[in-house]
C-alpha cells in the first residue's frame, strides 16, 4: 500500500481517537459519572457476587474502569502516533520523542480542557496516567515494528 495512503488513514484514525477523548472530556461530571456507572454496573452483573459485596466493589470499579479507559486511549493514540510518523524517514529516536511529546501534550490539554467543565478537574493523576499510556503504546509499537523488521531481514 502507498505510503500517502497509510498516512492518510493513520492522521484520520488520530484525529478520530482525539475527538472521541475530547467528546468524553466534554461531559459534564454527572454525564461522565453516569457513562462510568454504567459500565460499572454491566461489569458487576455478570460477577457471581451478592449485592452487599456488588455495592462495596461499585465504588472502586467505577474509579478504576474511569483510569483504565485514561490509559487505554492514550495507548492506542501512542500506537497510532508512533505509526504514523514511522512513515517518515526518522531516526527511532526522533519517532519516539515526537511521538511522545504529542501523546503527553494533548494528554495536558485535555486535563485543561476539563478543568473548563462543570463538576470536572484538572489532575496531574490523570495526566500522569495519560502520559504512561502514551508510552506504553509507543514501546509496544517499538517492540512489535522491530521484531518485524528483524524477522524481514533473517528471510
Amino acid at each position: 500500500m502507498n505510503k500517502k495512503i497509510i498516512r492518510i488513514i493513520l492522521l484520520i484514525s488520530i484525529i478520530l481517537l482525539c475527538t472521541v477523548i475530547f467528546y468524553f472530556s466534554h461531559q459534564s461530571a454527572t454525564k461522565s459519572s453516569n457513562t462510568s456507572s454504567g459500565f460499572t454496573d454491566y461489569i458487576l452483573e455478570l460477577i457471581p457476587l451478592n449485592k452487599e459485596l456488588k455495592l462495596g466493589l461499585q465504588s472502586f470499579l467505577k474509579h478504576s474502569v474511569r483510569k483504565i479507559a485514561h490509559f487505554s486511549l492514550y495507548t492506542l493514540l501512542g500506537i497510532l502516533s508512533i505509526s504514523f510518523i514511522t512513515t517518515y524517514n526518522l531516526s527511532s529516536l526522533k519517532k519516539i520523542l515526537i511521538s511522545s511529546v504529542f501523546g503527553i501534550l494533548y494528554g495536558i490539554s485535555d486535563e485543561i480542557h476539563q478543568y473548563f467543565i462543570p463538576g470536572r478537574s484538572c489532575e496531574i493523576r490523570d495526566v500522569i496516567i495519560d502520559s504512561a499510556g502514551v508510552i506504553f503504546g509507543i514501546i509496544i509499537f517499538m517492540l512489535i515494528y522491530h521484531k518485524i523488521r528483524k524477522k524481514l531481514v533473517i528471510k
